[in-house]
């Protein structure tokens, strides 16, 4: 999502009214900090999915960035490791010591 400073929203508010009628959303900033959400009329409503709603306000908040790419996310876990050796293996050579 697009951000605008509140001092570029208030010089350029019909170009910004404009853009956000075709579809564009931006976050208003003062100072660096988001303040506001400018979005079409009814696109926030409570017809949108919750989660989505959830998700779109703890990223307004700043609390988590959303993907810098479209697309699904390509998560591999990693095994915890100590001093070089997976965790799981430790546990195991533990167990047929015992």
């Amino acid at each position: 999502m697009k951000t605008v400073p509140v001092s570029q929203l208030k010089s350029r508010l019909s170009e910004y009214l404009r853009k956000v009628g075709q579809g564009a959303r931006f976050v208003v900033t003062d100072r660096g900090k988001p303040i506001a959400e400018l979005a079409a009329y009814g696109t926030l409503s409570t017809g949108a999915d919750p989660v989505k709603i959830l998700l779109h306000q703890i990223e307004f908040r700043g609390s988590v960035r959303g993907p810098l790419k479209p697309g699904p996310l390509s998560v591999t876990p990693k095994r915890p490791r100590f001093h070089g050796t997976p965790a799981l293996d430790l546990i195991l050579q533990d167990r047929r010591n015992s």
